[in-house]
């Protein structure tokens, strides 16, 4: 072994490591509490700007609430009506009826400070271009492309209304580019009747929008905006940003986007479907607790100087008796794995003394359990080995005594062979535990048949199997030694005449397996051992064990006796259609 030249006192190394453990804590409790802090005052922050969002929500849909009443109640106004549905006149009568018009629709826009006009775009009013801010217009002068916005999309609803929209009149005189116009519009229809009489198109500064949800503003760094249902935003702290589409990817109410830093609060307004959306700069709701941070810092750089200065005067008291202790040992001669008979007067050494004997016994035993082990272990892979070995020897043997009995034309006993080597295959299943039922069937019809050419077909066999339950998983040889006992001591006074069978159900989520003879029966003493060690055979008895030892006390084997007398032996187990996992490969 080479000798380590690299040595570190223990004083030394308690000071560096009190002092790196301390460190650590510092870090990782002052890290703690700054993400906890940062996540409180984000969470915080965020409801109170869902609850801020709510009320802005609120006063968004009072407003577009006024602006619907004040349509309908305009779009069913008796005297426009009326003045719409008026036949096709010459100018000067349709300047007439625009201008009585305009004093209906002045009258609502003086009521509501929001509104900068309202207008009615007529088919009939060919010609007409109102300069007044209320009045009728003639659809001639409305744009192909707020004609595709309004009168092509649907019935009513909210667009941006832009320069050139109109093309000439008191709408587009009033709208320039320093000024973002939404407009309502909502088609008007003759009473009772789906003939569209013309279109209202009320006209509201986006600033009316934006005054809403700047009362929910956070700081200057903070961007908030409302989306229509189409994702179109109508109003935006960032005018350029008026007119574009913003599609949403998530449908959570707060979102944190590390990458850019923002905290993203979304509002739906369900009834209208408009979207309500602030983005705000974390930094500037965390810029106290980096503040704080720098403070904790320098705190803990000064408790990290005095703990130092501490540690290095405490560990005097430790360092100064075990270094006296290492030297003592170090004079300490000692033979691995025996015993040090040297008595010490020192209570320390005499101590460590006794406990390196203690540990050279316990190594000792220890080392002897191993080899015990290792014996063991060997043991008993050989006889796994020979496990392996014996069944390809038997059904080895039994091939070549089927190849015999087809040489010799013995087809009975080719037969019995075949039979037998199934059964067997069925029986040791790979040394697995569970097999299917279906498999389980065919293992006892194996049996049976084999059982049938011993008797000569003295007995016979009803099957009464459900084919659901086929599929279901059970123990391997828990059906044949029923058969067996039938067969061995229900029959024993009759030579082997009688008539058994064989029922599988299922009852509830279980599976109830019965074997049921017309045989001799059971006395009551057999009755009463044959589920225990005092019966002469174990077949029953480990059947009934092997059950209950997989699947619990409450299944099992029970045996009664039918009313036309003989013996019934019935077994309950759980209905598995899964295989259980065993470990088994």
């Amino acid at each position: 072994m080479k000798k380590c030249h690299f040595h570190i006192r223990l004083r030394t190394l308690l000071i560096t490591g009190s002092l790196a453990i301390l460190t650590l804590s510092i870090v990782l409790v002052s890290s703690y509490m700054y993400a906890y802090s940062s996540k409180y005052i984000i969470d915080r922050t965020a409801l109170y700007q869902q609850k801020a969002l709510e009320s802005v929500g609120t006063n968004v849909l009072d407003f577009l609430d006024d602006m619907d009443n004040i349509a309908a109640s305009i779009c069913e106004n008796s005297d426009i009506l009326h003045l719409l549905d008026s036949k096709e006149a010459d100018i000067y009568e349709n300047m007439v009826r625009s201008q009585e018009i305009s004093s209906i629709l002045s009258s609502f826009v003086y009521s509501y400070s929001e509104i900068s006009s309202i207008n009615i775009v007529s088919d009939n009013f060919k010609g007409i271009n109102h300069y007044n801010l209320n009045g009728v217009i003639s659809k001639e002068y409305l744009s192909s492309e707020l004609i595709d916005r309004t009168y092509k999309v649907s019935n009513s609803g909210w667009i941006l209304l832009k320069k050139n929209d109109i093309l000439r009149g008191s709408i587009d005189s009033s709208i320039d580019d320093s000024q973002t116009t939404i407009c309502l519009f909502k088609n008007i229809y003759k009473k009772n009747s789906s003939q569209r009489l013309g279109m209202l198109l009320i006209t509201c500064p986006e600033s009316v929008l934006y005054n809403m949800i700047r009362q929910s503003i956070f700081d200057v760094d903070t961007e908030a905006m409302i989306l229509n249902e189409n994702g179109m935003v109508l109003s935006h702290s960032d005018k350029s940003l008026i007119g574009t589409v913003i599609r949403s990817t998530t449908d959570s109410p707060v979102l944190l986007n590390q990458d850019t830093g923002q905290l993203i609060i979304t509002h739906k307004l369900e009834k209208r479907g408009w979207t309500l959306t602030q983005y705000m700069n974390i930094t500037y709701m965390t810029r106290d607790l980096d503040q704080i941070a720098t403070y904790t810092l320098i705190l803990s750089l000064a408790v990290l100087i005095l703990s130092a200065i501490l540690g290095a005067y405490l560990s005097s008291y430790v360092t100064k008796p075990l270094g006296q202790l290492t030297e003592t040992v170090k004079n300490v001669s000692r033979t691995f794995l025996k015993h040090n008979e040297n008595q010490y007067t020192i209570k320390e050494i005499d101590i460590l003394n006794n406990q390196f004997n203690h540990m050279v016994d316990d190594i000792l035993t220890l080392m002897e359990n191993v080899k015990t082990e290792q014996q063991e272990k060997h043991a008993t892979e050989l006889k796994l080995l020979q496990a392996e070995i014996n069944p390809h020897f038997i059904y080895n043997t039994i091939e070549l005594i089927n190849y015999i009995a087809l040489k010799n034309n013995d087809l009975m006993v080719c037969d019995i062979v075949h039979t037998f080597g199934r059964f067997l295959r069925l029986s040791l299943n790979n040394g697995k535990t569970y097999l299917t039922l279906a498999q389980e069937i065919e293992q006892v019809s194996a049996y049976v048949k084999l059982q049938s050419l011993k008797y000569e077909d003295s007995f016979q066999i009803d099957w009464d199997i459900d084919p659901d339950i086929l599929d279901g998983y059970t123990l391997n040889l828990i059906l044949q030694p029923l058969v067996e006992n039938s067969l061995v001591h229900g029959f024993s006074k009759t030579g082997g005449c009688g008539h058994i069978q064989i029922t599988a159900k299922t009852k509830e989520t279980d599976i109830q397996i019965c074997v049921i003879d017309d045989g001799t029966g059971m006395d009551e003493k057999v009755s009463s051992q044959i589920l225990t060690k005092a019966t002469p055979g174990y077949g029953v008895y480990n059947v009934n064990q092997r059950i209950q030892n997989a699947f619990g006390d409450k299944y099992g084997l029970h045996f009664f006796t039918p009313e036309n007398g003989g013996t019934a032996a019935c077994l309950t187990i759980p209905y598995l259609k899964e295989l259980p996992d065993t470990g088994e490969k």
